[in-house]
């Protein structure tokens, strides 16, 4: 399928929701690994690639590059990134774009969640909405590591992707692109797998981005994993 890749469609993303993520067999491998590297304290890194509007008008964004960043939080639950490594790795995307004729940017970041749940925390969906600020079509990662499956006894690897977004600002009947993209508030049945401290650290996050961030709230975005030929056409 051909897309739009013009500065112009990046208006639209504005006024549309991300339908769904794509990210390269490479990339994801590489921020797997990354997240992988240590248990004892969350990494960070972002993502490049490009936000493309199919023939349909759906917002795909397409990833295929990681690029690990350097810790500059001591803080072992706490990661961001530096406005230095921001200009770094906008920069080496413009160098891309220029070598390869295929525009490439910042799109997104990742980063991992040791021994915790895969959900979004208020820090992390509050540090979201700063990245939609400057880019609306801005998505995250999260790869939650080293948790133990009960049921099989060995290690359980989860991925989410996700934005933020505030309900009050959707246009009415707004999906953001369909069903799999609606909107997604903490809930019982999410937390119900999970143990009773888990549960109220969650429930306390949330209370603090309601009570700090309003009505903000999580909305997954589909995740792809692809050849790395099929997120560049």
């Amino acid at each position: 399928t051909k897309v739009a890749t013009s500065d112009s469609c990046d208006l639209l993303v504005y006024l549309m929701a991300l339908a769904r993520v794509e990210v390269t067999e490479e990339v994801f491998l590489t921020c797997l690994n990354h997240a992988l590297t240590t248990e004892a304290e969350e990494i960070m890194g972002l993502l490049l690639g490009d936000i493309q509007f199919e023939e349909d008008g759906r917002c795909v964004s397409r990833i295929w590059m990681a690029y690990p960043q350097i810790r500059t939080d001591r803080r072992k639950d706490r990661v961001e990134t530096s406005p230095e490594q921001m200009a770094r790795s906008s920069a080496h995307a413009e160098r891309l774009s220029r070598e390869t004729g295929i525009r490439t940017r910042v799109v997104g970041w990742y980063h991992s969640h040791p021994h915790i749940t895969v959900l979004p925390s208020h820090v992390d969906v509050r540090t979201q909405a700063m990245y939609q600020m400057l880019d609306p079509g801005f998505v995250g990662l999260i790869f939650s590591v080293f948790n133990s499956d009960s049921s099989s006894r060995g290690g359980r690897v989860q991925v989410t992707a996700f934005q933020s977004v505030d309900p009050s600002q959707q246009p009415p009947g707004s999906t953001g692109g369909g069903a799999a993209c609606d909107l997604v508030p903490y809930n019982s049945s999410e937390l119900a797998g999970l143990d009773s401290p888990t549960r109220q650290a969650i429930k306390a996050s949330a209370a603090a981005m309601a009570e700090s961030q309003g009505h903000l709230v999580r909305r997954e975005v589909p995740l792809t994993v692809v050849a790395a030929n099929s997120a560049v056409e």
